[in-house]
Formats: C-alpha cells, structure tokens, sequence
C-alpha cells in the first residue's frame, strides 16, 4: 500500500482507496467508481502497462464502451508462458476482433474496460459478489442496448501467469463464473440470433468440456446400441480440437488434463452456486521496465 500512495503522490495520477473488502473484486470497483469525479472510468488489473500515447488515442474515442487489445509483455522464460501468450492473441482475434467484425455482442475483460459513468448510471454498478464481474456486466450492455465497441490500438500490456498451478486455477475462477452466470445469461436467448450467440459465449466454460460427456455417455451405450454415435461425436471433438491443438502445438501436453478439469469443476461449482474461495492469480516476474 505504501507504494502505490508514493505512485500516487510521485505522477498525481490517482487517489488511493482503502474499502471495507466486501463484494471482491467488484466491491473494490464500485468504490472506484464512487469516488471518481471524471465522467470516464478506465478499468485495469495491477499488472496492466500502457503505451505512453494511450490516454492521447482515448481521448479521441466516443464509445459508451470500450474493449482493448490485450498483450502478452514478457520476454518468455518457459513454454507454459509461450503458450498463454498464443491464447491470448488467438482469443484477441477470435473472440474479439472476429466477433466484433461479425457484429457479435463483445463481453469486456476486466483488465482492460473503459466505460462511460453516465452507462454505469444506466445499467448499475458492478455486480458485487460476481466471481464474473466483467462478465456479468458484459451481460446487462448487451441487454440494455449498449454497443462495447472492440479497439486494437491502442492496446493494453498484461502477464502471463508464472506456472501451471496458477493459471489452473484462474480457468477454474473463469469457469466458475461462467457457470454462475448461467441464469443471467439465459435472458439474452431472447434477444434474437445475437443473443443465442451471445448465450454460448457467455457459457463457452461449459462447452469445452461439453465434449467430453457426450464421448462418455456413447462409449457406454454405443456397444449395446451401435458404434455411430461414438465415431460422429469423436469427429466433432477432434474438429473443435483443431483450434487448440494448433495454437499449443509446441506445449506440454500433460497440460491438457489439469485444465480440462479445471474447467470442469469450476463450471459445475458454479451452476451450483458452491462455496468457491477467490485466489488472486500471481504474475511472472517482470524482467524489463518496458
């Protein structure tokens, strides 16, 4: 804490906030949010580093809402940290850019979130509690009407995760959330093709492991019924595969089991609505000052 105040005091860029720590990570938000005189707010994790033209570009953007391209800044030491930073730009063109060219609904990272004040004044604050909250208030944008807008440039700098334990448990936070989310989701399935699409991304947590049940339940009834279930559900396995297998195809495989069940049990907690403890993600080591 007494670092960030000398930040503070050093650049005059920021007040610091000491909160009550209710609500999590959205708790924490809102008291940004409250305390804030400026009519737009710039949401970014502890880690995030900006290029020294970027409040330049903002200031020329008029958008209720604003995603920014994350980046990947290390020098990488391992493969693992290789490999998060080709799924991150694998997901900045997919998920973003890809959707955001379609006119698909684009759900913010919270890292990297700039909103209007007067948007949250519509839609309300972050939904304290939310292990989602970028998520959740992904959600009520699109049922409300309100266009997030996807920027590449200027961009917005992140870490990877230091190891394989961490970054298994931040899927499991992430598929936590999707799953708690489920209910909240379900309203958009009545916004039309939009939302449906919407529906499935909100819940994508869920369908990567979708896969998984289907093999198991036709391994057990395909030789009492017939084989074609199984080999048709094996095809479109390895089909929706192919994206990931291309994107690791220099990682440790051993990887993918510890994620897959990451996901599964963090999806599942979260459908449920089970006790879940919040654990903060560390970060590599920042090795240059870039």
């Amino acid at each position: 804490m007494a670092k960030i105040k000398n930040l503070a005091r050093k650049y005059d860029f920021a007040k610091v906030i000491k909160g009550n720590g209710k609500g999590r990570k959205a708790g924490a938000l809102n008291l940004g949010v409250q305390a804030s005189q400026n009519d737009t707010l710039l949401f970014l994790d502890v880690e995030a580093r900006l290029e020294s033209d970027f409040m330049d570009k903002v200031s020329l953007l008029d958008c209720d809402a604003i995603a920014f391209k994350l980046k990947v800044r290390e020098k990488f030491k391992n493969q693992l940290e290789r490999s998060y930073s080709a799924m991150t730009e694998f997901s900045m063109r997919s998920l973003f850019r890809g959707r955001s060219k379609l006119g698909l609904p684009i759900f913010p990272n919270g890292s990297s979130l700039l909103l209007k004040k007067e948007v949250l004044k519509k839609i309300g604050e972050f939904k304290e509690g939310s292990m989602a909250e970028d998520l959740e208030i992904g959600i009520r944008l699109f049922l409300s009407g309100i266009k997030v807008t996807y920027i590449q440039d200027p961009l917005i700098y992140t870490l990877s995760p230091p190891n394989v334990q961490s970054l298994v448990s931040q899927l499991s936070r992430w598929a936590y959330g999707s799953g708690e989310l489920f209910s909240e989701s379900f309203y958009m399935l009545g916004k039309g093709l939009r939302g449906i699409e919407g529906f499935l991304y909100v819940n994508q947590w869920g369908l990567y492991i979708l896969p998984f049940f289907v093999l198991g339940v036709d391994l057990l009834i395909a030789p009492l019924v017939s084989p074609l279930p199984f080999i048709v559900s094996l095809l479109i396995y390895v089909s929706l595969s192919i994206p990931t297998i291309y994107v690791n195809r220099n990682a440790n495989l051993s990887y993918g089991l510890p994620f897959y069940w990451a996901l599964l049990k963090g999806y599942i907690k979260g459908l449920l609505h089970s006790k879940y403890e919040w654990k903060v993600t560390p970060k590599s080591e920042v090795r240059n000052a870039n």
